[in-house]
């Protein structure tokens, strides 16, 4: 079963590691577009270009949802629509021979059953796929090649171009075209003279010719979010500034078209090709048709309103008259989970969805696994209630504080532990503790009750984590025994060992030792309910002098190679986090040998700190609070925690016990191995150092020091970001020598008590 994962994990592995490494070197020069709760009917504004700016014009056909059913599949590896059949790739594993063999299939509009086309040769597997109107089949083929040191493996593209009964008339290969670090293709499309359009690393563009012969290159110059042909043409949406924008592949000029700004923002666009040479377009929120033509956007429906969350990774294509069929891929199921839906106008008299009472919640960039999935199961149970969600910009935290307190946020709040700590001290919180303890649903001796009672606030549980990870310090055991706890005394006796003043941290500055000082302190440190003394003076004046002793962030610079530093004993203190039942083994296996998880120095109690960033709340504002808690309980039923910690992808764990005890057995249970990636690293003859995959045995005293762990813990990671800031503000003062220890520490308070004050 874990040799499927892996493959299934690589394949899709290109396109989701490459939006994401991009999403986060953007980030600092870009802004990504989320709506809040309630913010529709937003009207586009000029385009770039000759276009004049037009309103988003909402479509006045009601639609209704069809389910589209297909056979299971391990994958499902491509798709594309001519407007009335559906034709796809897709792939099954033998697990008795190892092998992959991937089929093309069409289902025709109106059919139950699919039509097998041809199948590959044994092992040949699809990344990407196109078609055009003559019937030919266009895909990116790819394997993986063994190197020789039999861990790591390079990966080989080619272009395919078959006819209709799967006889190849093109086979290209791409090793010339993509090569490097980054090298990757990202999708193809094909224009109306049979141009073969690529997106290849660094969002380069290529464009061959019917027979393969490279005709030109050019570049966007943001974030490619898909490749369509429509009317003869190729186009690109990208991401430019938190903005959608087309352009045309302009095949005379050989460089893309004028820019048509639509304004939908978002970082997971999907676009295609209408029979009519127009464009579909789908956003987190909802379909759009763009008139290539015209300009003109019209908005056809929301997902939600059908309880359709979204395409995550998958396909957009046209389907029957003014229809949209969406097909939704979640790798976190193996086999694949593929939904595939028919989005078609509703006949004069046919009935719609039933009008429901909504609750609204807000949603991370990255919810937990499967969460969806909860929102429509639960969704479905409820006749007279539904879920909906809502996004923020990542940086809109004060915009959505202030629309709590002011009684127009949402009702059902999934937010890190820290932040929800920072609306209770508001008032803006619902209690949950008498709904937890009063559900019929689940008994307390279910959960890991210390995980829960960590994140409570004098008595009271404004949020609950529904999934958490444990953030600790590793270090090797010979070094530090098998202590589990420390406090700051004793971790300036154990960096003494050390008198250089480096090899301890993996980053040494003054600002850095000090913020990881305050990880364990965090609670220790600070006190809000006594406005009077908030502050742990002596302890924070011991902090800084220890934090005072390594050098500046601007005279000191970090070796990015972690493996060779820690493998050299450079590093002997591991600031990392555990999300999975093999922590020993895998951080025993980056450290060289068996491994003390110490933990943070903390003055009392377990310097493993939970952190959670699905804690999920209530708002006083909310007018159906049981509904809420109905939600919140559904995500804490033993089926969701086990489907949670079971998702392919996942990484946090569960506060459930049985969930957590029946995902380990399952473990035991499978293949004997789990695949560890990125934590081994070996040196190569050169003398370089990388990471690669560890297969390592769950064995049941493997998983019972785990149970040791979770069971142990009792404090909550949970920062004060405003305190933090006041802190960090004033303690670079001292750091640089601008003032003395007691007047840093002074002011720090002082502003404190300003701060606490303020708040009440």
């Amino acid at each position: 079963m874990f040799k499927i994962y892996r493959t299934i994990i690589k394949k899709n592995m290109n396109r989701m590691a490459f939006r994401l490494s991009y999403l986060l070197a953007c980030l600092a020069t870009s802004v990504i577009w989320l709506h809040g709760c309630g913010n529709t009917g937003q009207t586009s504004g000029q385009p770039v270009g000759s276009r004049t700016a037009r309103a988003i014009r909402q479509e006045e056909s009601g639609y209704i949802a069809q389910p589209l059913t297909l056979p299971e599949y391990t994958s499902l590896d491509g798709a594309w629509s001519d407007g009335a059949d559906l034709y796809y790739a897709a792939s099954q594993y033998d697990q008795a021979t190892e092998t992959f063999t991937t089929s093309f299939h069409v289902l025709r509009q109106g059919a139950a059953v699919p039509e097998e086309r041809f199948a590959l040769a044994e092992n040949q597997q699809v990344l990407h796929m196109a078609m055009d109107d003559g019937g030919h089949t266009y895909y990116v083929g790819y394997q993986y090649i063994p190197e020789a040191d039999g861990r790591q493996t390079a990966t080989a593209y080619f272009l395919y171009k078959l006819d209709a009964a799967g006889v190849p008339l093109l086979t290209l290969d791409l090793a010339e075209h993509v090569k490097g670090q980054d090298a990757a293709v990202r999708d193809l499309a094909v224009d109306g003279e049979g141009r073969i359009v690529l997106i290849g690393p660094d969002q380069r563009i290529l464009v061959f010719s019917p027979d393969g012969s490279l005709l030109f290159e050019t570049q966007a110059v943001g974030m490619i979010l898909d490749i369509c042909s429509s009317g003869g043409k190729v186009f690109l949406a990208y991401d430019e500034l938190g903005q959608t924008v087309i352009r045309a592949v302009d095949m005379t000029a050989k460089k893309l078209a004028e820019k048509w700004a639509t304004e939908i923002g978002g970082t997971n666009t999907y676009m295609a090709g209408t029979p009519d040479g127009d464009l579909l377009l789908a956003t987190e929120e909802g379909a759009y048709r763009y008139g290539t033509g015209t300009g003109e956007l019209v908005k056809k429906f929301d997902w939600q309103d059908h309880d359709f969350y979204g395409i995550q990774s998958g396909y957009l294509m046209p389907y029957g008259e003014n229809g949209v069929l969406a097909v939704s891929r979640d790798w976190s199921y193996s086999p694949m989970k593929v939904e595939a839906v028919i989005f078609r106008e509703a006949a004069e008299g046919e009935a719609l969805a039933p009008e429901k009472t909504v609750l609204t919640i807000n949603v991370p960039q990255v919810p937990p696994a499967r969460f969806y999935d909860a929102v429509v199961t639960f969704n479905k149970a409820n006749p007279d209630y539904k879920i909906e969600t809502c996004f923020y910009e990542s940086q809109e935290h004060d915009r959505l504080n202030a629309e709590i307190l002011a009684g127009q946020g949402p009702d059902i709040l999934m937010l890190p532990a820290e932040r929800i700590d920072q609306l209770a001290y508001s008032g803006a919180l619902v209690d949950l503790y008498p709904y937890f303890n009063e559900d019929k649903t689940f008994e307390r001796e279910d959960f890991y009750i210390n995980v829960i009672t960590a994140f409570e606030q004098a008595g009271h549980l404004y949020g609950i984590p529904i999934n958490y990870k444990v953030r600790t310090l590793a270090c090797k055991s010979s070094l530090v025994g098998e202590k589990e706890s420390w406090n700051l005394a004793e971790l300036a006796e154990f960096t003494e060992r050390y008198p250089d003043g480096r090899g301890v941290f993996s980053v040494e500055s003054k600002s850095s030792v000090f913020q990881l000082l305050k990880i364990g302190y965090t609670g220790q440190l600070i006190n809000l309910e006594d406005p009077e003394a908030p502050l742990d003076r002596e302890l924070l004046m011991q902090m800084l002098e220890f934090a005072n002793q390594y050098e500046n962030d601007d005279t000191y610079i970090m070796d990015s190679n972690l493996p060779k530093r820690i493998y050299e004993e450079q590093i002997v203190l591991l600031d990392t986090y555990i999300y999975k039942e093999d922590v020993y083994e895998a951080h025993a296996a980056l450290l060289g040998e068996p491994v003390t998880l110490i933990g943070y120095p903390v003055a009392d109690g377990n310097g493993n700190l939970i952190y959670s960033e699905n804690t999920f709340a209530i708002s006083e504002n909310c007018e159906h609070r049981d509904v809420a808690w109905s939600f919140i309980s559904y995500l804490l039923s033993e089926e969701y925690q086990f489907e949670m910690a079971d998702a392919v992808l996942e990484t946090d764990l569960p506060v459930r016990r049985d969930a957590q005890e029946r995902f380990c057995n399952l473990m035991l249970e499978r293949t004997g191995y789990r695949e560890i990636s990125g934590l081994y690293f070996i040196a190569s003859e050169a003398g370089q150092f990388s990471y690669q995959n560890w297969l390592q045995y769950s064995t049941e005293e493997d998983m019972e020091q785990f149970y040791d762990l979770i069971e142990k813990l009792d404090t909550a990671w949970r920062p004060s970001l405003d305190i933090d800031q006041i802190i960090e503000e004033e303690a670079a003062y001292y750091f640089n020598g601008d003032k003395p220890l007691e007047e840093v520490v002074d002011v720090i308070e002082d502003r404190i008590k300003t701060y606490v004050y303020e708040k009440q």
